[in-house]
C-alpha cells in the first residue's frame, strides 16, 4: 500500500493542479481575496526590491510574503503563490499522516486518500491562491509537535509549536480559536517539565506583545476574532452585513458548523462513522477541545463560509481515525471494503464535477470581464462592482471608481460600466450598489457594449 498509496495520495493534487493549469487555463485565481493577495504580494516584491511603499492590505501578509520569496527563484509572482498553497496541501497530508503515526501508530494513507485529496472542498484549497491552506499546513504542524511535546515528551518541539503558532496566526488571524488550546496546553506542560524557564518566558513575551500589536492596529483582527459574535447567531440562518447585504442559507449555524464531518464536499463518508465513534475514546482530549473552542466560534459569525472548514480538516481526520478503522475492519468482515473505497472515490469524483465548474465560473467570469475590457482598448475611466479586484491580476490600468465604496451624485459622460443587473438587484437593493446603479439609470443613457457570460454587461455611459 505505501508505494502505491503515495503514488495516489499526492499524484491527485499534483495531477489535478497540472490539467487545470495546462488544460484549462486555470491560474488559480478566485474572487476578491485571491486578487488582494497577488496584489499584496506584488508590491511585497517591490518593497523587498526597491523599498517601494506597500498599500494598504486589510489581511495578515505571511502568504503574500511567501510568494514575494519565492518569486526570487525566477518564477512569476502569480505561480509562485500558486505552488506554495500546493505545497501546503502537500505537507498536511504528509504531516497529518505523521501525527497519525504519533499518536495511533496506524498509517492514514487511504483516509486521506478518502477524505482529503478526493473531496473537492479541500483539495481545491491546494489550487486556489487563498491562504486557507498555508494556514492549514501551519496548524498541522503545530498539532504535529503538540502531540510531539506531550505524547513522547520531546522538549525541543515547543520551540516548533510556538513557531508554528506564530506563522499560522500571521496567515489568517482567524486561526486563535483554533491555536489557542495546544499552545497553552503545551506550554503548561513544557513548564510543568522544566527547571530553566527564563527562555520560555522571554519567548511567550515577544508572542504576547505582537499579537497585541497587531490586535490593536487591525480592525479585521476585531472582526476576524468575533466581534460580531453573538449568541442568537447559533439559531440562526439569514443574516444582514453590515454593509446591507443579506446572507440566507440553508441550515442554521449550530449544523452548518458540522460542515468538517457530515458536508459531503468534506468527508463524504462521514455519516458512515457515526456507529463507530465509539472508539474516539482512545483520541487525546486536545482533538474535543479544539473543535468545541473552534465550532463555538463559528457558530455565532454573520457568515457561512466552507473555506473556514480547510484548516480543521486535517484535525478531522485525525480525530475519526480509529472510527475509520472500526468501519473499515467491519467492511473486511462482510468482504465489503473494495465496494466502499471505490464507491466513495466514485461519489467524490462526481461531486467534484459537481462542484468545481461552479468556482471555475467566477475565475472564466472575472478574466472574461477583463480580457474584454482589455481588448477595447480604451483608457476611460470604469465603474465597477464585485470583479474590478481582479483589473491589476489582469493589467488593466484604467482609473476604477467601485460602486459600492461609494454613493456618486454623478457619472463621467463616455465612461465604461461594468455590471450585473440581475446578480445584484435582490441582495444588495438597499446598498450602495443598486443606489448607484438606480440613479445612474435614471440620469444617464447607457449604450451596451458587450454583452458576457453569465448577464454581465460592458455599458458606455453617453
Amino acid at each position: 500500500m505505501n508505494t502505491y498509496g503515495n503514488f495516489v495520495l499526492f499524484g491527485i493534487p499534483i495531477g489535478l493542479f497540472l490539467v487545470l493549469a495546462f488544460g484549462f487555463e486555470f491560474n488559480g485565481m478566485y474572487g476578491q481575496d485571491s486578487h488582494e493577495y497577488l496584489r499584496c504580494s506584488k508590491e511585497l516584491k517591490d518593497f523587498l526590491l526597491n523599498g517601494t511603499p506597500v498599500s494598504e492590505f486589510h489581511w495578515p501578509k505571511a502568504f503574500s510574503f511567501s510568494g514575494a520569496l519565492l518569486s526570487f527563484t525566477g518564477l512569476s509572482v502569480e505561480f509562485s503563490m500558486r505552488l506554495i498553497a500546493l505545497f501546503a496541501l502537500l505537507g498536511t497530508l504528509v504531516y497529518t499522516r505523521k501525527t497519525v503515526r504519533v499518536i495511533y501508530g496506524g498509517d492514514a494513507t487511504l483516509l486521506l486518500i478518502l477524505g482529503a485529496v478526493t473531496q473537492v472542498y479541500f483539495v481545491r484549497g491546494g489550487i486556489l491562491v487563498m491562504s486557507d491552506m498555508l494556514c492549514c499546513f501551519f496548524i498541522t504542524l503545530l498539532i504535529y509537535h503538540y502531540f510531539q511535546l506531550v505524547l513522547q515528551e520531546k522538549s525541543r518541539s515547543i520551540i516548533w509549536l510556538l513557531a508554528f503558532a506564530i506563522l499560522a496566526f500571521f496567515t489568517r488571524y482567524a486561526s486563535i480559536p483554533v491555536i489557542m488550546v495546544p499552545v497553552l496546553h503545551a506550554i503548561w506542560v513544557f513548564l510543568s517539565k522544566q527547571k530553566k524557564m527564563v527562555l520560555v518566558t522571554f519567548i511567550i513575551g515577544i508572542i504576547a506583545c505582537a499579537v497585541a500589536l497587531v490586535m490593536v492596529n487591525s480592525n479585521l483582527v476585531k472582526t476576524a476574532l468575533g466581534i460580531e459574535w453573538r449568541v442568537g447567531n447559533i439559531f440562526s440562518r439569514t443574516f444582514t452585513a453590515n454593509e446591507g447585504q443579506i446572507h440566507a442559507y440553508t441550515v442554521p449555524n449550530m449544523l452548518y458548523v458540522f460542515g468538517n464531518f457530515f458536508h459531503i464536499g468534506f468527508l463524504s463518508m462521514g455519516i458512515f462513522l457515526v456507529p463507530f465513534f465509539k472508539q474516539l475514546k482512545s483520541t487525546h482530549w486536545l482533538l474535543f477541545a479544539i473543535f468545541g473552542v473552534y465550532l463555538l466560534f463559528l457558530s455565532g459569525l454573520i457568515t457561512q463560509n466552507y473555506r473556514f472548514f480547510i484548516v480543521t480538516h486535517p484535525l478531522t481526520l485525525i480525530l475519526l481515525f480509529p472510527s475509520f478503522q472500526g468501519l473499515l475492519s467491519w467492511l473486511k468482515t462482510k468482504r465489503l471494503s473494495v465496494i466502499f473505497i471505490a464507491g466513495t472515490i466514485a461519489f467524490n469524483i462526481a461531486f467534484f464535477m459537481y462542484s468545481f465548474p461552479k468556482t471555475y465560473r467566477v475565475h472564466a467570469v472575472e478574466k472574461e470581464v477583463a480580457l474584454s475590457l482589455k481588448a477595447l482598448n480604451d483608457d476611460a475611466v470604469i465603474y465597477a462592482f464585485y470583479v474590478d479586484q481582479s483589473f491589476p491580476t489582469y493589467d488593466i490600468k484604467n482609473e476604477v471608481h467601485n460602486l459600492y465604496q461609494n454613493k456618486y451624485e454623478e457619472f463621467e459622460k463616455g465612461a465604461l460600466v461594468v455590471f450585473n443587473e440581475q446578480k445584484f438587484s435582490d441582495d444588495w437593493k438597499d446598498n450602495n450598489v443598486m443606489i448607484n446603479w438606480n440613479y445612474l439609470n435614471q440620469t444617464c443613457e447607457l449604450e451596451v457594449i458587450k454583452t458576457l457570460r453569465d448577464n454581465w454587461k460592458i455599458y458606455r455611459i453617453k
